[in-house]
């Protein structure tokens, strides 16, 4: 079983390379429904098409697509990570004020001042950060935080840390209170508090946080802070691997193999094996592994078992490879050659998709590509539903003003032609939502 680490803001940096998008993007991009079809095209895996049909959006003015351009290169997606170009696109979207925008340009100035004795840029970077962080911005708060929290442009203090993580975590954001929780956890900054701990970390899991969930789900299994209970852990195993992180899904498979917190089921957990696995998590490869060698929740396939067990054994967890080692030769040594080529040419076919949640925890927290409506922005959310639906045709930049509350006025007299409500409201957000989303978009898509 496995414990989620706190998130942190460490950046890598590679040499500039961009890559062309593909030719027959092009017609979507112009349409509103190119950002959706493009984080569709992102969770796919199809990095290039998703840049293909940001871009022209960005370049039209539309913040989220610059958000997620930015992304795109920050975390090296279809190209090879070229902050040049994340700062370029982050900025577009930082000078409209959105503030997770303005977070990860900040952290990308300071990173590359760092190797720059006395590069003013980086105190600049750094005032930056704290004024969005005293405007009251959560993820400015945050990224504050886990700059205190890990020493990156500032001298480390654990307290400090925690103090912003605190202001964040009030207002809601799950990563603050995830993080927060760990402080707490560990005794950083504060004393060691398991009952804060729990707190927080039950606060970010009812926010969302998969890694939150999946350590209520560890401290339930080892009864740490709280009374040891196999179904609360399995409850919150589950939460999380549903979310699609690959710990979560492989915690959960494991209790569902041994048969805690439920009666043992070999078939759910060889689904959710292979569901982390999928996504490169070499103890789950090495399991399913065991359980495909066995005829175990599935049908016996040695060859396709051993194929696993060699994803399993190039682990970085030395312990796991050595394991996954011994057992791929026990199990080679009873097949013949050209199974054993078999296996291998389907362990080199085979290439991870992890899910963006899974690919968080993997990126040092570089920010990932964003859905619709996540900001917490109303009005650049009610302009992209919005231009959705057929009622705006102006650049999606959060600003409002009169083409906004014209669209909005439309949109209701559409259903009403009396209407004369122009503003954003919650309740122009959650209709506007469902009438997308009632043209055939599922609940949840982007």
């Amino acid at each position: 079983m496995r414990f989620s680490p706190a998130l942190s803001l460490l950046v890598v940096l590679f040499a500039l390379a961009v890559s062309s998008p593909p030719a027959d993007a092009a017609g979507d991009a112009a349409k509103p429904e190119g950002f959706v079809t493009g984080y569709a095209a992102f969770l796919s895996g199809d990095y290039a098409r998703a840049q293909a049909l940001w871009q022209p959006l960005a370049e039209k003015g539309d913040v989220d697509a610059a958000f997620n351009l930015g992304a795109l290169y920050d975390n090296g997606y279809g190209v090879v990570a070229d902050p040049e170009s994340a700062m370029k696109w982050y900025k577009r979207a930082a000078d409209k004020k959105l503030g997770p925008a303005e977070v990860a340009l900040s952290r990308l100035v300071r990173a590359k001042a760092a190797g720059t004795p006395n590069d003013p840029s980086a105190d600049a970077a750094l005032r930056q950060l704290k004024t969005a962080a005293e405007r009251g911005s959560p993820e400015a708060q945050f990224t504050l935080g886990a700059a205190y929290d890990r020493g990156l442009g500032v001298i480390p203090n654990y307290a400090t840390a925690a103090s912003w993580y605190q202001r964040a975590a009030e207002q809601g954001l799950p990563e603050a209170q995830y993080n927060l929780a760990t402080l707490y956890d560990q005794g950083l900054g504060t004393q060691t508090d398991p009952a804060l701990a729990l707190y927080w970390y039950r606060k970010a899991a009812e926010s969302g946080s998969p890694l939150a969930a999946n350590n209520l789900g560890f401290l339930h299994e080892r009864g740490l802070g709280v009374p040891q209970d196999d179904g609360a852990a399995l409850a919150w195993y589950r939460k999380a691997a549903e979310a699609g992180l690959d710990t979560a899904q492989t915690n959960l498979a494991i209790m569902l193999q041994l048969g805690r917190g439920a009666a043992r089921d070999y078939g759910e957990a060889a689904h959710w094996f292979r569901a982390a696995a999928d996504q490169g998590d070499a103890e789950a490869a090495l399991n399913l592994g065991v359980l495909m060698a066995n005829g175990l929740g599935l049908d016996k396939d040695p060859v396709e078992a051993l194929s696993w067990l060699a994803r399993a054994k190039i682990s970085s967890d030395a312990a796991l490879a050595t394991r996954a080692t011994a057992l791929f030769d026990t199990l080679a040594a009873k097949l013949d050659d050209r199974q054993v080529a078999a296996a291998a040419a389907r362990a080199a076919e085979q290439v991870p998709r992890p899910t963006p949640i899974t690919l968080a925890t993997r990126g040092d927290g570089r920010p990932q590509p964003r859905p619709l409506g996540t900001f917490g922005d109303t009005a650049l959310a009610a302009q992209r539903y919005l231009a959705l639906l057929g009622f705006y045709d102006g650049p999606v930049d959060g600003a409002g003003g009169p083409r906004t509350r014209a669209a909005v006025l439309a949109f209701w007299r559409a259903r009403d032609p009396k209407a004369k409500n122009g503003d954003v409201t919650p309740l122009l957000l959650a209709t506007v939502a469902a009438a997308y989303f009632a043209r055939g978009a599922a609940p949840g898509a982007p």
